[in-house]
């Protein structure tokens, strides 16, 4: 046993690497490898062309498609079902007609909520009402300004119970929404 790690240990590795680098180096200087090198060569040269082409026509295909993601071509997608805004709104209203201020505070959360709820179904994107509200313009809904306060009046009601709303500004703030939904619903 002695002597076979003695013959391992006293290996001239210096001559083994040469032989490999002579062997590796005879290899690819052969004249079967530099004839077949060529091919190789070829193919790839191919094989990058033809992958360079999909990936053009990939960036036209994808810059021609419709972008899914536009508000205005998710509001054509999403039809607005009239009578169902009709009813809910009926429901909202109502409330408004009520004697109690808690029925008028809870028929300004709907109606803000029944607004947010649309503006996301017509694809306006955004964490919260007011990131969905800036994306609006006064091309698409003519009283954008008094949606913003109405908004407001939501916001007292519900961050500060405390708040009392005069009818006025009940009625205000329901004729805003109101207004603002007809105008979403008209495309």
């Amino acid at each position: 046993m002695e002597q076979f790690y003695e013959k391992l240990f006293n290996i001239d590795y210096k001559e083994y690497a040469g032989f490999l680098s002579a062997t590796i180096s005879d290899f690819f200087g052969s004249p079967a490898f530099v004839n077949s090198f060529w091919i190789f060569k070829i193919v790839m040269a191919v094989f990058s062309l033809l992958f360079f082409i999909f990936i053009v026509i990939l960036i036209i295909k994808l810059k021609s498609a419709p972008s899914e993601s536009s508000p205005r071509q998710k509001a054509q997608k999403a039809a607005v079902n009239k009578e169902e805004l009709a009813k809910k709104w009926s429901i909202i209203a109502g409330k408004s007609k009520s004697l109690k201020t808690g029925d008028w505070k809870l028929a300004i959360i709907e109606a803000d909520k029944f607004l947010d709820d649309l503006l996301k179904r017509l694809g306006y994107e955004g964490e919260s009402m007011g990131d969905r509200l800036k994306k609006l313009d006064s091309k698409k809904i003519a009283n954008i300004d008094q949606i913003w306060q109405a908004h407001k009046i939501r916001n007292d009601i519900v961050h500060h119970p405390e708040y009392e709303p005069s009818k006025g500004e009940i009625d205000f703030a329901l004729g805003t929404y109101e207004r603002a939904l007809q105008d979403l619903s008209a495309d």
